[in-house]
């Protein structure tokens, strides 16, 4: 269970600067912040990119189809046309969907933005830390 637990916080958060990579500018910054609030218990990751040549098409999608993103084998290439020419071949379409499941798994979600000047992938999730985690220990009646 710990095994598939660390391979789900592997896949969420390393896919979107795969994804950053692939897709963002060459060369440019790529900015990750992390928080956490202890009071509502939820963690967010904000990855940030600047974008590659085709953004404008991007930001002129409907977001029906930015959405569409997290869905299985969906990929935003085919309304790119040329200007993204090449970029299908970087992955059967499933990171970002894979990435909505394990959030998911966290009772969290993600979305998209594509902005003006940058791209800015969000994931939110609900955590508990380790003091929460051992004070429910405590109090439960249901050890072995």
């Amino acid at each position: 269970m710990l095994r598939a637990l660390t391979l789900l916080t592997h896949r969420t958060f390393s896919n979107p600067n795969s994804n950053t990579c692939k897709y963002g500018a060459r060369g440019a910054p790529i900015e990750t912040k992390l928080s956490y609030d202890s009071a509502s218990g939820i963690f967010s990751m904000e990855d940030q990119h600047q974008t590659a040549d085709y953004h404008t098409k991007l930001c002129n999608l409907p977001q029906n189809m930015v959405d569409a993103v997290f869905h299985k084998e969906r990929r935003l290439h085919p309304f790119l046309g040329a200007e993204a020419n090449g970029l299908a071949r970087h992955s059967f379409g499933d990171g970002t969907w894979i990435m909505k499941n394990c959030a998911k798994t966290f009772s969290g979600q993600c979305s998209i933005r594509f902005e003006e000047a940058e791209t800015v992938f969000l994931m939110k999730c609900h955590i508990e830390t380790h003091e929460q985690v051992e004070t429910h220990k405590a109090g439960s009646s249901n050890f072995c």
